[in-house]
């Protein structure tokens, strides 16, 4: 990161079944993600992720249940410009069961959450943007 100057950088990762530890294919994150790229959808998994403190300061999560990570990742990308993929296959995600983003619904509300609170959106923008988030969501 130091080397690119980079203050947020992000990985793919392989994906699991929890229950039998089965792979399901490897998610290919893209090399560079900018805020505007995020409004529309969240390419980046929370277990590859890091930001430059030093740099950027110290940044919360917005508070909602679900989708926190992409709301941290929107403030990052906003204050220290665009996030960078780092090379290599570094992390597992295991999936199935009862996790916090397996209600779809509720998922969405929070989405729009950020949208109106943390990024002070309109109804109407904030409705596009979710509406692009979802489609984007479905294609993982």
């Amino acid at each position: 990161m130091q080397r690119e100057g980079v203050a947020f950088s992000y990985g793919d990762y392989e994906r699991r079944d929890r229950a039998s530890g089965a792979p399901l294919g490897t998610f290919k994150a893209p090399e560079r993600v900018s805020y505007r790229d995020l409004l529309h959808g969240c390419p980046i998994g929370c277990l590859t992720s890091a930001y430059d403190q030093e740099a950027l300061g110290k940044v919360y999560m917005p508070d909602v249940r679900r989708g926190q990570d992409w709301g941290l990742w929107l403030a990052l990308t906003r204050l220290g410009g665009p996030a960078r993929k780092y090379p290599g296959l570094h992390a597992i995600y295991h999936t199935g069961g009862e996790s916090l983003s397996a209600n779809k619904l509720a998922k969405m509300r929070d989405v729009y959450r950020i949208y109106r609170d943390q990024e002070g959106l309109d109804p109407l923008r904030s409705g596009w943007f979710l509406m692009h988030h979802v489609i984007s969501s479905l294609r993982k």
